[in-house]
């Protein structure tokens, strides 16, 4: 290779090397001139792992991803094997840290970490920890008793089969996340302050009769997949329960106490064999989501049409023939989910549910829909797997054709659409069988269409 060749291809790196660097230049250049208040409004949307990198990139970027406003309500994993050392070293970085969680690892030593963690992270108000032992359990409880701002605590995915006592003397704890342990019993002290209490797929098979002086202030109670088979008369007391999650589990009926839960809203029991739609939960006007899917329902009994401020009503996966017309009076209804029974048709007064947003009633045996139905405010109508041969004429219309963004009419005999498919204005997503024409204009503005 000559002098020249030589020349000109060192005068190529150099002219490269300068262009990379001309190009961090302007990118330095723009997060200089870019406000600190922008910058942190990006950082919130970066990995807290990343922000930890970030940090050590400049003295500017360790103030700003290290600002307060990004960790306040955040947790961070750390560690295999960890002490009082961690601990140390994670407050120099993040001193104002609020949560941590302590996943697949092992502590060392108990008293030195929780002691580290008081002293030098006294706004901890979140932990979750792993890999702990029912003698570790109660450890960790009553050492967590002398964090005073501690109001969170979550022990998931261990093996602990006893519910401490301990966590009792948590004196702020507000909530108590014991998922996927093996525990069968409660405990015997008041929990006066806990608000918040999952203690889902666990072995349960009773809650005591005596649940509502151990947590007389509890407002959400979880305790889906366990196997119990009876709720106590003396949940009427819970006077503050909103939200009762108890799906799949072994119950089959409500005491007629259930009445008195004057301030619940939410009750979730699906995949219990209740065999019959209990009627008690009319009485609860209040109530804004029930969800009874695959409980061996037949019939939805009249009285469902007193409750005025329900929202959400799951009953798929039962035995219903007929769609319960009363369910037409729920002016509030925004999520009808009836899919997997045998109703055969959807009655005229459909057109009364105007705040009806989403209807999901595939694997059904409809033959046809009423011309109603383009009354509704539907933004997603699943109609898979029913019997139906036309769609109504009037079904794109609005108010249906201009609120309308996803329509799934597969396994439907179904052969050609009618024009007033063209009348929808906001289609984005369809599911249809293979074989049936879709005008050009309708497929432009699809970002999902499916055939099959």
């Amino acid at each position: 290779m000559g002098n020249k060749q030589i020349k000109t291809i060192n005068k190529s790196l150099n002219s490269n090397e300068k262009n990379k660097e001309n190009e961090a230049n302007d990118n330095f250049e723009f997060f200089t001139d870019m406000p600190d208040d922008l910058i942190i409004w990006i950082f919130q949307f970066i990995d807290h792992s990343r922000l930890l990198d970030c940090a050590v990139c400049c003295s500017r970027f360790y103030d700003l991803a290290l600002d307060p406003m990004l960790w306040k309500e955040t947790s961070i994993s750390v560690g295999k094997n960890i002490n009082q050392n961690t601990i140390i070293s994670l407050a120099k970085k993040i001193p104002h840290l609020r949560g941590i969680r302590i996943k697949k690892c092992s502590i060392q030593n108990t008293i030195e970490f929780f002691q580290a963690i008081k002293k030098n992270l006294p706004n901890i108000n979140n932990i979750e920890l792993n890999s702990i032992t029912d003698q570790q359990d109660r450890d960790v409880a009553k050492y967590m008793s002398e964090l005073d701002k501690l109001i969170s605590v979550s022990i998931i995915g261990n093996k602990i089969s006893i519910f401490a006592d301990e966590f009792s003397m948590i004196p702020q704890l507000e909530s108590l996340n014991l998922l996927s342990n093996n525990l069968n019993a409660f405990p015997t002290k008041v929990f006066p302050l806990l608000r918040i209490l999952k203690l889902d797929i666990n072995h349960f098979v009773q809650i005591p009769e005596q649940i509502d002086q151990i947590f007389p202030n509890i407002e959400h109670l979880f305790m889906n997949y366990n196997s119990i088979v009876s709720i106590p008369d003396s949940i009427q007391n819970l006077s503050k329960l909103r939200t009762l999650e108890i799906r799949s589990n072994k119950i089959s009926g409500l005491p007629l106490s259930f009445a008195n839960l004057s301030d619940l809203r939410v009750f979730n029991a699906g995949s219990n064999p209740f065999r019959e739609f209990p009627k008690i939960l009319c009485s609860l006007r209040q109530l804004q989501v029930i969800s009874l899917n695959n409980c061996g329902l037949r019939e939805i009994p009249p009285e469902i049409s007193e409750l005025r401020e329900l929202l959400t009503l799951n009953l798929a996966n039962n035995y219903l023939k007929e769609f319960p017309i009363e369910l037409c009076s729920l002016g509030k209804l925004s999520l009808l989910d009836l899919r997997i029974n045998k109703i055969d048709s959807i009655p005229l007064e459909i057109r009364n549910m105007t705040s009806l947003q989403e209807l999901i009633i595939f694997g059904n045996s409809l033959i046809s829909l009423p011309f109603s139905i383009s009354e509704l405010h539907l933004y997603r109508l699943l109609l898979q797997g029913n019997s139906i041969l036309n769609l109504p004429d009037e079904f794109g219309n609005p108010p249906l054709g201009d609120t309308l963004i996803e329509l799934d009419i597969r396994e439907n005999p179904i052969q050609v659409l009618n024009p007033s498919f063209l009348k929808f204005r906001k289609l984005v997503r369809l599911l249809i069988k293979k074989g049936i024409e879709v005008p050009k204009e309708i497929v432009e503005n699809l970002t999902t269409f499916k055939t099959d």
